[in-house]
């Protein structure tokens, strides 16, 4: 559970264990841990006095064309399941807001990174999307307090469209903290055409060329190996007693910009997990 408190902190309540049942993060303007402390059950939860958008503050974002304000009434995000040509059915992600809109896929985030395998999707970019810079992906994203100033840790594999036009299969892996990202082009795509798109979270178990200290994620575009990265603080985000939270599994898009609408479809979401049901 996530909300923003009066001051424009982002509040978390993480579930913990038996004893402790919740652990309530705060978090300030920048991303960095301010506070850690238990959540005692039978208390309430933490109730924002004034509606703020995440990410914003009094409803304003700040973006390179200046500040855009959210306007009451006005609807700027959507995920809707969609029936898919009386076949079944696909998520549909809509935005025309700057920075990223997700819909989580698991909750609580009791999964480490050593027991991860697979997240997978089939991906789709409509060209009905009037936004021209923006990418569906998929997300594995996590925070690390250890690291100062405390932000994110991902890694994503998607379908981008960028300003000129051009259309890729892309990855990236990127420490906020560190400020350290790769990114990878997989190879050109099109718009109105479905991709199966998945990372492998690879170990030593699976590879014993690895260390004991290191994982890989391998990027794989339609069943073909097309990229792989050693993220470089792989020790510690094997250990899930380092990380604010474990790893979660997303499905997002990204804007660059408030320019237009991002759409991004998604079918036939498959994880799998070692040593755990999928």
């Amino acid at each position: 559970m996530t909300v923003i408190n009066e001051d424009g902190q982002r509040v978390e309540y993480v579930p913990k264990d038996a004893e402790v049942k919740e652990i309530k993060y705060v978090f300030d303007a920048d991303g960095k841990l301010v506070q850690a402390v238990p959540h005692v059950p039978g208390q309430p939860y933490h109730g924002s006095k004034k509606l703020l958008w995440v990410g914003t503050q009094n409803g304003c974002y700040d973006t390179e064309n200046g500040p855009l304000n959210v306007q009451k009434g006005m609807v700027y995000g959507s995920p809707r399941v969609t029936p898919k040509g009386g076949s079944g059915w696909v998520l549909r992600l809509t935005s025309s807001l700057p920075g990223l809109m997700g819909c989580f896929l698991a909750y609580p985030r009791d999964i480490a990174f050593a027991d991860m395998k697979t997240l997978s999707a089939d991906v789709m970019v409509p060209s009905t999307s009037t936004a021209r810079d923006f990418y569906a992906a998929l997300d594995y994203h996590t925070t690390i307090p250890e690291q100062p100033p405390g932000k994110s840790w991902f890694t994503d594999i998607g379908i981008r469209k960028y300003a000129s036009g051009d259309v890729y299969v892309f990855a990236q892996c990127c420490n906020v903290n560190a400020g350290s990202r790769s990114y990878l082009h997989l190879g050109q795509a099109q718009m109105d055409t479905w991709y199966n798109l998945r990372q492998e979270v690879i170990t030593r178990k699976e590879d014993p060329s690895l260390k004991d200290n290191e994982f890989r994620i391998d990027y794989y575009v339609n069943g073909i190996l097309r990229g792989a990265e050693i993220p470089e603080d792989a020790e510690l985000l094997l250990d899930p007693k380092r990380t604010g939270w474990r790893p979660n599994r997303l499905l997002i898009i990204y804007a660059e910009k408030a320019e237009g609408e991002s759409i991004g479809f998604f079918d036939n979401v498959r994880a799998v997990y070692k040593n755990k049901i999928s």
